[in-house]
């Protein structure tokens, strides 16, 4: 499931907050237990027990990623880089795919039940900071999507050019077209995504609400992380996994494309990732 988040655990959120820069990348992980903590504070307006139950728990979560999830993504980067060499086949898609729903679905399985019993221990006026919040955190997050047709494929594209830019060290103009006709066919999808976002938020905060044993909210937070839904429904599931293969399909148009340079920035790149990840595990 979730191609597109799988590609973004390797390649992004394996970092956690910083982009790029291999000294930046370690300022970052050891400061990502800090910035997690900032926003789960912040968007439930936590304080007294609470906020240092928060503050351990995630304290607790980082120590844990650091030495058993780290390794495994050293792992993971040289199964990739070897399947890399020779460009993607739908195998290789397959295998990144349940790797990184694996990642997913661990750190979900490590932190659902402690933010369980926070979240059931939230007041009302916590709970409507809270919704205002996470309706903040979704217009900042699909802003774009109410802008023109050529406003937001604008920017989608510009976003595609520093991406390639940064994992190819360059682009070609094929390359950027096989991107914008994905994107044209995605916006719709976007617009899905950011109604079950809201269906999200409200089936979260009723059901925090309604007590609900904790158990039952550590599943229902588990599904959303591992499913993008907090009940899942197979319409939803399903057109997700359509999208999923019209992406897998995207990576693999654009990996026949790439020059023997890029390919070797591609491995290059790769390689600082794993190095400082093998530096931050034995930390």
């Amino acid at each position: 499931m979730l191609l597109r988040r799988v590609v973004s655990v390797v390649c992004l959120l394996l970092a956690m907050v910083v982009p790029s820069g291999c000294s930046l990348r370690k300022v970052g992980y050891d400061l990502a237990g800090r910035y997690a903590t900032s926003r789960m504070v912040d968007t439930f307006a936590l304080e007294g027990n609470d906020k240092a139950t928060a503050e351990r728990v995630i304290r607790e979560l980082h120590k844990w990623h650091r030495r058993e999830e780290l390794p495994r993504y050293v792992q993971l980067i040289d199964g990739l880089s070897e399947r890399l060499r020779d460009g993607l086949s739908e195998d290789d898609l397959r295998w990144l795919q349940g790797q990184g729903d694996e990642a997913i679905a661990r750190v979900a399985a490590r932190a659902t039940p402690p933010a369980a019993e926070v979240l059931l221990r939230l007041r009302e006026d916590q709970l409507q900071h809270a919704e205002r919040k996470m309706a903040k955190g979704e217009r900042e997050r699909f802003e774009k999507l109410d802008q023109s047709d050529d406003k937001y494929y604008a920017y989608r594209i510009e976003n595609t050019k520093k991406t390639l830019k940064t994992w190819l060290g360059s682009y070609t103009s094929e390359q950027l077209a096989i991107f914008a006709a994905f994107h044209r066919q995605d916006r719709p999808e976007e617009l899905r995504r950011r109604e079950a976002t809201r269906h999200n938020r409200a089936h979260l905060l009723t059901a925090i609400r309604s007590k609900l044993p904790a158990p039952e909210l550590a599943a229902l937070l588990y599904r959303w992380i591992t499913t993008r839904q907090t009940n899942p429904s197979p319409d939803y599931q399903q057109t997700e996994q359509r999208q999923d293969a019209a992406y897998g399909q995207l990576l693999q148009q654009v990996d026949r494309t790439l020059s023997s340079q890029q390919r070797q920035h591609l491995l290059q790149e790769l390689a600082a990732w794993r190095s400082d990840f093998v530096t931050l595990a034995a930390q």
